[in-house]
């Protein structure tokens, strides 16, 4: 609208100057038609610099991420731009569940925040904030229609990585498939070695239980055969002794076929989770991330 009376008030300008050297009385018109152009280019001026008749908004979303790339580990990717590792000089690739497709972050008017959560979750989340400038209200809008409706002032990128993620740079990604190779086979033996420590927490824990219950009744009996036990405390030791370990021996025996039947599949489940967790921690340490 301003941009149509500016050319109006040209041309109303123009002529009035022309025909003022025919009538002087046109010196009023062209003094109110040149103050309208530059008050019309005053004001196009501040919409453009200073974003005259807008108000600032900022817009909020939330979407879940999957990993930028399929791997066994998921990854947030990143490209570096610069030849430091700057944030501000990296373009994040990402990948949104709702579209499945992978984007990346905007070049320009942008700040990226990288934060770790202390959860395990299966997705990765992101968080866009992004401050434009709008029309405050109709007036305007129709007033400076013909100039830039929507302008971006900035967007901020914040990224949730959870604890069980990677965030890494492209040529690194390249490379994960050899290193998790590599690591597997390091980690391979912590987590055989995981197993066979909570199996035997189990057993010791289920003999603790049940050992002096059948330690006591044994003993029993054995005071019932042999009275003298009571009489005769170096025998009465040794007999406790000789009771104990052989209840003991066969307790671990038996309990340890009973973890392996019931407890088994659920510890081999705990440790395909503590296999990933070093791996994860193995991986970020290599990548020095």
């Amino acid at each position: 609208m301003i941009i149509l009376f500016l050319l109006i008030m040209i041309v109303l300008f123009c002529f009035s100057t022309i025909m003022l050297f025919k009538n002087k009385y046109y010196g009023g018109l062209a003094l109110i038609s040149l103050i309208a152009v530059c008050g019309s280019l005053w004001l196009i001026y501040k919409n453009d610099n200073d974003n005259l008749g807008m108000h600032l908004k900022t817009d909020t979303t939330k979407v879940e991420l999957d990993s930028s790339y399929a791997s066994p580990i998921p990854m947030i990717v990143y490209k570096q731009l610069g030849t430091t590792q700057n944030m501000s000089e990296r373009i994040y690739l990402f990948k949104p569940s709702v579209y499945g497709t992978l984007k990346k972050t905007s070049q320009s008017h942008f700040h990226i925040k990288v934060v770790d959560s202390n959860k395990k979750e299966k997705s990765a989340k992101l968080m866009t904030q992004t401050r434009r400038y709008e029309y405050k209200n109709k007036l305007c809008h129709i007033l400076f229609l013909g100039s830039t409706t929507n302008r971006r002032q900035s967007s901020t990128y914040t990224f949730e990585i959870p604890q069980n993620w990677l965030v890494v740079e492209v040529k690194q990604a390249k490379l994960l498939p050899e290193m998790i190779k590599r690591e597997q086979s390091k980690v391979k033996v912590k987590v055989n070695a995981y197993i066979k420590t909570e199996v035997q927490k189990k057993v010791m824990q289920a003999v603790k239980m049940q050992a002096p219950e059948l330690v006591a009744s044994q003993l029993k009996q054995a005071i019932e055969t042999n009275p003298s036990l009571l009489t005769n405390q170096a025998s009465y030791n040794q007999e406790k002794r000789i009771i104990t370990e052989k209840v003991t021996s066969e307790l671990k025996v038996k309990t340890m076929k009973q973890v392996k039947n019931n407890d088994l599949p659920e510890i081999k489940q705990q440790g395909k989770a503590y296999s990933k967790q070093l791996l994860i921690k193995s991986l970020k340490q290599e990548l020095g991330s």
